[in-house]
């Protein structure tokens, strides 16, 4: 998964996570709209079942200030941190704020004028996101991982005669992927910190410090330059990526 990272921080990663993750945003500001009405005039069990637990979420585990510690304390990924945003019950607290307000109107032609104009409002802020669901392809393998990657992983857990090889991949998607894929590998932190490769003594630096048995880089990467000044060669390769093993 690429995106922002929650080292980034304050409000920065916020406003950047939720412009990439959370399109439409529109959806975000009827939630925040219903959770505002549920709060001023919802019933108690509307105020108990959604507005408290989400005010909370947002004072704790989407505070700024305070996200930096669930990262530090190893409670959660910092690549993995916008993933919260989704525990955000936007549906309920749409539905609930407009049910709160509806009951405040007169019975009749003006409840159901509100209901109709919330209809449309949704409908035409769905859009953008039925259009991309429908640019969505499913993978043509049971896996759903990149073919290239498949490859990689099989030739390592096959080939290494290691029960539990650690790799280093300088994909960020592989990394994620590859325990998917199979649980047989284990991931290397090699390529999470930049400075850990930046350049040829770093990496050396860094291969001694984590000493993983397989490294998978790019072709034309820096990473594969640097590999070959320290002496080693690819034991085997894709059409894009080329695996080094680390001895």
């Amino acid at each position: 998964m690429t995106g922002y990272s929650a080292y980034e921080s304050g409000f920065s990663f916020l406003r950047k996570t939720i412009r990439l993750y959370e399109q439409p945003g529109f959806f975000l500001v009827l939630a925040a709209a219903g959770l505002f009405l549920i709060i001023l005039l919802g019933m108690q069990s509307g105020r108990l079942f959604l507005a408290f637990p989400t005010v909370f979420f947002f004072l704790t585990v989407l505070n700024p200030f305070v996200f930096p510690a669930f990262i530090r304390g190893g409670a959660v990924s910092g690549e993995d941190y916008y993933r919260l945003l989704w525990l955000i019950p936007y549906g309920m607290l749409i539905a609930f704020g407009t049910i709160t307000l509806a009951y405040r109107m007169k019975k009749g032609l003006p409840r159901n004028i509100f209901y109709l104009a919330v209809l449309v409002v949704l409908g035409i802020t769905a859009v953008p996101s039925l259009k991309t669901m429908a640019d969505l392809r499913l993978p043509s393998d049971i896996y759903m991982t990149d073919e290239q990657l498949q490859m990689v992983c099989n030739y390592i857990i096959d080939e290494s005669g290691i029960d539990e090889p650690e790799v280093a991949f300088d994909n960020e998607e592989y990394r994620l992927s590859a325990r998917e894929y199979s649980a047989a590998l284990r991931i290397s932190h090699l390529f999470e910190d930049a400075g850990d490769t930046a350049s040829v003594q770093a990496m050396n630096k860094s291969l001694r410090a984590w000493h993983p048995d397989f490294i998978v880089v790019r072709k034309e990467s820096d990473a594969a330059s640097y590999l070959d000044e320290l002496g080693m060669s690819e034991e085997a390769y894709t059409r894009e990526y080329l695996v080094y093993r680390h001895t």
